[in-house]
């Protein structure tokens, strides 16, 4: 949907000028004309609705998966130290050894695909903007100007899924899950050789 809103926002005032019958301009060249501008306020009211019913579905779909989301991320911290401490107490030869390589692989696969999909999600928000400036807004009038720096203003907040409302789903929130529990997994591999 961010793909398409884009491309719908850049190209707002090419698809307008096909189903207008008038001129595209005022006489004197500098502004669009009335039929085209109220088009074109018309056209960027059809594709604000469907920015916010997006906007709205994330956040229905966030409030559903935000605690299995955290569950996830915590047992995915918790899969990968006790499986690098189970790995390291096999041999490289044994099926334990590639029994857990592959479990730990899993782990990572499925934090992956929550961390992978949030942050498509957060950069496709971002281009939505950018289609928006990318648009030919010069010749418009003051109304529709508004319009653009409303949603260009709303825009700025990302949009991601959460953890559990503490943490952004995003690539790197995946790498500091890796990096905590490989923190872990070196404090209990250190106690254990003491102990």
């Amino acid at each position: 949907h961010m793909l398409v809103l884009r491309g719908a926002f850049k190209t707002l005032r090419r698809a307008c000028l096909k189903r207008i019958t008038g001129p595209a301009l005022t006489p004197d060249g500098l502004r669009n004309s009335d039929e085209l501008e109220n088009e074109m306020i018309t056209e960027m009211k059809k594709c604000i609705r469907h920015l916010q019913m997006v906007f709205e579905s994330c956040q229905e779909a966030e409030d559903v998966f935000q605690v299995l989301s955290f569950f996830q991320a915590i047992g995915s911290a918790y899969l990968f130290c006790s499986s690098l401490l189970m790995i390291t107490s096999k041999s490289i030869y044994t099926n334990q050894f590639m029994m857990q390589v592959f479990y730990l692989m899993g782990g990572f696969v499925q934090l992956c695909l929550y961390c992978w999909s949030g942050n498509e999600l957060t950069l496709k928000t971002d281009n939505v903007s950018q289609g928006i400036w990318e648009g030919d807004w010069l010749e418009t009038r003051k109304l529709f100007k508004d319009c653009m720096i409303i949603t260009m203003t709303k825009l700025q907040m990302p949009l991601y899924f959460t953890a559990g409302k503490f943490v952004p789903l995003i690539l790197s929130t995946q790498i500091a899950v890796i990096k905590g529990s490989y923190s872990y997994y070196t404090l209990l591999n250190t106690m254990k050789r003491q102990g």
